[in-house]
């Protein structure tokens, strides 16, 4: 195995472990929190959408978009979707 090709997979790993991470990380045990997701927007703030669509999700009649990340990430955010 060569070192530069292990390196690089480290790189590879960690790039898509941040990607993940942005997304929400692992999926709940609800079902439905397999049809949210949570990404991180250009400006830093985060939003819940409904991954089949792309549609920012709805919880208590308001939109779920320039949410914090702590607020975009708290358990039960995407289940009340």
């Amino acid at each position: 195995m060569n070192l530069h090709n292990n390196d690089t997979e480290r790189v590879r790993d960690a790039t898509a472990l941040g990607t993940w991470e942005n997304e929400g990380g692992a999926p709940g045990r609800h079902s439905v929190d397999h049809q949210y997701g949570r990404r991180i927007e250009t400006d830093r703030s985060w939003t819940v959408y409904h991954v089949f669509t792309g549609v920012p999700a709805q919880a208590d009649g308001q939109i779920m978009t320039g949410l914090s990340r702590s607020a975009a990430t708290e358990d039960g955010v995407a289940e009340s979707s």
